[in-house]
This record gives C-alpha cells, structure tokens and sequence, in this order.
C-alpha cells in the first residue's frame, strides 16, 4: 500500500526502509551516490592563484593555464581552470567588459 501510495518501486521501499533502520531520519536524507574525491583537484594555493587571475585581470582559462605554466612552472590544464572557476561562479564575466580590458576598482 505505501509504495502505491507515493507511486514508487519495492526495491525503492525497501531501500528507504533499510537506510531508516540503519541511520534512523537521517538515512532518509538525500546524499550523494558517491564521495566527493578532492584528491583530484588542485592545491589550494593553485587555485587562490588562478581565482586572483580571474578576478584582477579577467584572463580566460587558456591564458591563466599559459600564464601558471610559463611564470610559476605550474602544469594547470584549461579544464582544470574552468572547473575551479565553476566552483566559485566565475565562470561567465560580466557583459559589459572588452576584450583584454583590466577591472579597476576604485572606493
């Protein structure tokens, strides 16, 4: 009858009813199939380095991968960038900027 009721599947019902006795109401929380692996991101201190890039001088994602590896000796792939600027929302810079053009903010 509860699996008629909420229109789901025996396997689905059993499941809940299993991660219920388990973990109690928290197993009936939503997570994610799989951890997130952070080893396979970059260090911190890369990623505050490409963040500032972004920021300051509003360089693409090929620009800062050259950039890291020409100046600093860091191997950054172009998707690697583009995933730490997805993370921190700055993946899309503002409309109102030309290209090669430096932010200034002046208060």
């Amino acid at each position: 009858m509860t699996c008629r009721h909420w229109g789901i599947s025996r396997d689905t019902f059993y499941r809940w009813k299993k991660d219920y006795a388990d973990k109690g109401e928290a197993g009936l929380i939503n997570s994610k199939p799989c951890p997130e692996n952070s080893a396979v991101r970059v260090d911190p201190i890369i990623e505050e380095r490409i963040l500032y890039l972004r920021k300051n001088y509003h360089l693409e994602q090929a620009k800062i991968s050259w950039y890291l590896a020409r100046y600093h000796g860091l191997k950054v792939s172009i998707s690697c960038v583009y995933s730490v600027f997805c993370r921190h929302g700055l993946n899309r810079l503002p409309h109102n900027l030309r290209a090669r053009q430096v932010f200034c903010a002046t208060k």
